[in-house]
């Protein structure tokens, strides 16, 4: 009977000292969850505020920014050379920068995106600034995307603002040859994008008389 009774104590002692090692392993695991769960978080937040602060410093830098009043593009309208400032000499207009890397469907969510909010103003109020040099590749994107912005060619790199490589962009210019409102467009953001344009359109484009425009002979 005393032989039962200590073999009952030795294996309830042992089964509790497993359950309590058990709940010991359990209780070091979910600290642990926690304390990498807190890290991650409070790594994150650095990062994405050294992001935030590199980009509102690179619009920071460009804002105002000047471009020389010779700067030349190539306008596939006219089939010539022409100066950057003169698109922009009796009224400001918008200009959109976009490059043969950026992927398409950026750019076809882009041009939807414009048409949808800029459809009421006067085409000649925009300027696409492109670097394919092909005049019946640039024809054939203006008809895939249903616009007839005037289209000039650029190489890239000509543009002096740090986000040149970073197409597609916007900024509006006028006759102080200089870049207001930066805008980098977003495709996961797309709203940011579209309230944008809709306060470009009323602050620069709406109540405005229209552009003369000349006709070519």
């Amino acid at each position: 009977m005393r032989k039962k009774n200590i073999s009952y104590f030795t294996f309830s002692l042992y089964f509790l000292v497993c359950a309590s090692s058990i709940f010991l392993a359990l209780q070091n695991r979910k600290l642990q969850n926690q304390v990498r769960i807190h890290k991650s978080a409070s790594e994150a937040i650095p990062i994405s505020s050294q992001l935030y602060v590199e980009e509102m410093t690179k619009y920071y830098l460009n804002e105002g920014l000047n471009y020389s009043k010779e700067l030349q593009v190539y306008s596939f309208n006219e089939m010539k050379k022409l100066a950057l400032s003169s698109f922009a000499v009796n009224e400001p207009i918008l200009v959109l920068r976009i490059l043969g890397k950026d992927c398409s469907s950026c750019i076809d969510s882009l041009f939807v995106l414009m048409k949808s909010v800029l459809s009421d103003i006067n085409d000649k109020q925009i300027l696409v600034l492109t670097d394919e040099k092909n005049p019946r590749k640039v024809m054939v994107n203006q008809r895939l995307h249903g616009f007839s912005y005037p289209t000039c060619y650029i190489e890239e790199g000509e543009i002096p603002i740090s986000i040149e490589s970073e197409t597609p962009y916007f900024f509006v210019t006028d006759s102080s040859i200089s870049i207001k409102l930066l805008h980098k467009f977003d495709p996961s953001i797309p709203k940011l994008t579209q309230n944008y344009l809709q306060i470009i359109k009323k602050r620069f484009f709406l109540n405005r008389p229209p552009i003369s425009v000349h006709k070519a002979y």
